[in-house]
């Protein structure tokens, strides 16, 4: 499953992203969490968001625009349960 999502993450990545910035932070988060299953990455997320909730640095807005930059590399079906997760992520306390 990894090596699908990671050839995928490649594909969308050059087609959603031509200009050398947001390519390169395309290909910077493939290196970083490419190899990661979902459960790997909902706990790193869950963490990050706990961690910025204490520090009193988590932003609604923030976290709607990470959602918006990565939609260009989930099918349909993976975008449904982000916009699930940010849901319970922001109504957490």
């Amino acid at each position: 499953m990894a090596k699908n999502l990671r050839e995928e993450l490649k594909k969308t990545a050059e087609k959603a992203y031509q200009d050398s910035e947001h390519k390169k932070m395309a290909e910077e988060y493939l290196k970083k969490y490419g190899d990661k299953d979902e459960s790997e990455l909902m706990n790193e997320l869950l963490s990050k968001v706990r961690k910025n909730k204490a520090q009193g640095t988590f932003s609604n807005s923030d976290l709607d625009n990470f959602a918006d930059s990565v939609k260009g590399f989930l099918s349909p079906e993976q975008q449904k349960r982000m916009e699930a997760l940010i849901k319970a992520l922001k109504s957490q306390n």
